[in-house]
């Protein structure tokens, strides 16, 4: 469907054109298409005998009919529904001997009059098996149905379908089926204009039924609708990609009025086919940082063969890219890539979502210190939290975009594939790892090398040296339980060039001696599973660079939860409360998260997935952090669940015929545990 921009700058050139008495009505029809309709009837061409069907293509003969389709248009611009040349026919006659030449692929060659008079008969039998195919075809038709009808022409009428000269006749007879658009570079230029995406089989019939679907929705004839874009968006042109070896920055280029274009040599000529109308996308690291149209070219009095100068459009593109190219100037391609550039000509990049108060908490630590910690129970979601915020971070400061609102390109970049990194990385610390890892340090050799090992980048001076190459872009790792490594043994000299203050002093390596930075753009968030005696064992330098912020339980996700009688969220805050009560000094960071009742990121739904979180899970967990007591226990999950005298927690109310009573039974030890505190 159109956009509601489109719909209304159709609708204002449709008024401007009926003012000026240029708009017909929809059931008009020009006298010159009134008269070819007359003349060339379909049911007319069916009877004509072999010579008079090769008049049809004499064009030394005024009133033929390839004579007629190529003589004057109607009410259409003609840089838009010209014929592209009097040789599309395929049949030509030569006007000082009346010799009859057959114009194929492989070349042009002389034949018998009454071989013209066999090939126009078979071509006039297919033009005539064409407009029938046509006629049957539905007003709704959609893509798919016409992508068969177009393998139906091929079939019907093979050697006229795919000409210029044929779609026109059709248009001509048929005109409430095809695009008055004859070629399929003028549809697809328009579409895109339109901000329509064309069908991935892009033939001269294949985009039939969007012509037909948008006509529809303004309540115009297809030819209105052809007409309209036509005055709105002029003749065709074409959209390059300038990709700039060096960064760029919008300001820079909106200063000046060439483009970025070096005075390498430009062995595919392709920046002498800038010409002026074309559209000019410059792209510096993947993102589209200006767009412009080519006001002037060399022939219009400037000298430098390679100026162009360039009209650059006002307001942020804030969002686009376009994959890099290993040449410097290419025609895009990219139809979904063509749709949005032409939407930034008149739309403003969207504002971001609003962030959620956790993540919008980490960007803010980012900002100040560059890294910071996740902290808190098992289970809170510190990876989930820490994955958003490192996406959040890159998609916000690179594309001004929240992740949800890229494309699926521009998450992938964010996110890597398969084959390639992307900006957010993931590593995990645990007790082997160490310098070689994260930094540099030797490894086995492959075998073609010389030596036995050879030195190797790290997973952080990696990302460190990508985000130097790509200046400005801002890269993520993520570490997740980077309390279990050992971190002064793992950074090394590099924690202390962490520091804001310090990112751009260099801190030579000790094995390869290389002068090493940490970027400005680069940043880390860590995550750990926190208790009292972890955050006291932390080193005291990565206390001091590190920002922290702990990420405690919170039954709100699981508010709505409600398994059988027991409403989940409600219940796993009064679990914590009582966690709270009756554990002593770490008892924070004993409490269970709301993690553990989240499975493929939706929170649980049914008591067999209850049970099974409670008896893997939960309850196990609890026993390990009250050492034994289960006094204690029996104080958190109720008497109903610990048996105090046997120092055993009643697993077997979890089996499989027990599951039934399960809701019941954790409700009345929650009712027993809140009426004894009460008590006490």
């Amino acid at each position: 469907m159109l956009d509601p921009i489109i719909v209304e700058r159709l609708q204002q050139m449709a008024l401007q054109l009926q003012a000026a008495g240029q708009w017909p009505a929809a059931t008009d029809v020009h006298p010159w298409r009134a008269a070819l309709r007359a003349r060339f009837d379909p049911m007319v061409l069916a009877r004509l005998s072999d010579t008079a069907a090769l008049e049809l293509f004499d064009q030394t003969q005024t009133q033929s009919l390839v004579a007629s389709l190529s003589g004057g248009d109607d009410d259409l611009a003609p840089d838009a529904t010209s014929v592209r040349t009097i040789l599309d026919a395929g049949l030509v006659r030569r006007a000082e001997t009346g010799a009859w030449l057959h114009v194929a692929r492989d070349g042009i060659r002389p034949i018998a009059p009454w071989v013209a008079a066999e090939i126009a008969a078979m071509w006039r039998d297919q033009l005539v098996a064409a407009v029938q195919l046509l006629a049957v075809m539905p007003d709704d038709a959609d893509d798919a149905l016409w992508a068969r009808c177009t393998e139906q022409l091929r079939r019907a009428a093979p050697d006229v379908a795919e000409t210029t000269w044929a779609h026109r006749y059709l248009e001509c007879v048929i005109p409430d089926r095809l695009s008055a658009f004859h070629t399929v570079a003028h549809q697809w230029f328009y579409l895109i204009k339109l901000w329509q995406v064309p069908p991935v089989t892009m033939g001269r019939y294949d985009c039939s039924g969007r012509w037909s679907a948008l006509a529809r929705q303004l309540s115009w004839s297809i030819r209105q609708l052809c007409r309209a874009a036509v005055k709105c968006y002029g003749s065709p042109h074409t959209w390059w990609c300038i990709t700039s070896r060096v960064p760029l920055a919008a300001a820079a280029l909106r200063g000046s009025d060439t483009p970025p274009i070096s005075r390498t040599l430009d062995v595919g000529g392709r920046r002498d086919r800038i010409a002026r109308g074309d559209t000019l996308a410059v792209v510096s690291e993947m993102r589209v940082v200006a767009i412009g149209t080519v006001a002037a070219v060399p022939s219009d009095t400037l000298s430098d063969p390679l100026e162009r100068r360039i009209e650059w459009w006002d307001g942020e593109v804030g969002g686009l890219t376009l994959p890099a190219s290993a040449d410097e100037v290419c025609e895009i391609q990219s139809p979904e890539a063509l749709v949005a550039i032409e939407r930034a000509r008149v739309v403003p990049p969207p504002t971001p979502a609003p962030l959620p108060p956790i993540v919008a908490a980490i960007l803010q630590h980012i900002a100040h210190k560059g890294q910071v910690i996740l902290y808190g129970p098992r289970g809170t979601g510190k990876r989930a939290w820490a994955m958003q915020a490192a996406r959040e971070h890159v998609a916000r400061a690179w594309f001004g975009l929240a992740f949800v609102q890229l494309t699926p390109e521009q998450q992938r970049l964010i996110t890597g594939s398969g084959r390639d990194d992307g900006m957010v990385r993931v590593c995990r610390f645990h007790p082997s790892y160490g310098y070689d890892d994260f930094i540099e340090g030797y490894r086995s050799a492959s075998s073609h090398e010389a030596s036995g090992f050879a030195l190797r980048d790290g997973a952080f001076k990696r990302l460190c040296r990508e985000s130097a190459a790509h200046a400005g872009r801002p890269y993520v790792l993520v570490i997740e339980d980077i309390h279990r490594g050992n971190l002064p043994q793992i950074f090394g000299d590099v924690l202390r060039v962490l520091d804001r203050e310090r990112r751009d002093q260099a801190v030579a390596l000790p094995l390869s001696g290389v002068a090493f930075t940490v970027p400005a753009a680069v940043a880390l968030i860590g995550t750990m599973d926190a208790t009292e005696r972890v955050m006291a064992l932390l080193d005291a330098a990565l206390r001091r660079r590190f920002a922290f912020l702990e990420i405690m339980p919170s039954g709100a996700v699981l508010m709505h939860v409600r398994i059988a009688e027991l409403d989940l969220g409600p219940w796993l805050d009064r679990l914590n409360e009582r966690i709270r009560r009756y554990f002593g000094p770490d008892a924070v960071h004993a409490q269970i998260g709301q993690g553990f009742f989240i499975e493929d990121e939706q929170p649980i739904q049914t008591i067999d997935a209850l049970a099974r979180v409670l008896r893997e899970q939960v309850f196990p967990l609890l026993e390990e952090r009250c050492f034994a007591d289960y006094g204690m226990l029996a104080g958190v999950l109720g008497p109903r669940l610990v048996d105090r005298a046997a120092r055993r927690v009643r697993y077997e109310l979890l089996a499989p015929d027990q599951l039934g009573a399960l809701p019941a039974v954790l409700q009345a030890a929650d009712r027993e545990t809140r009426r004894r505190a009460a008590d006490v």
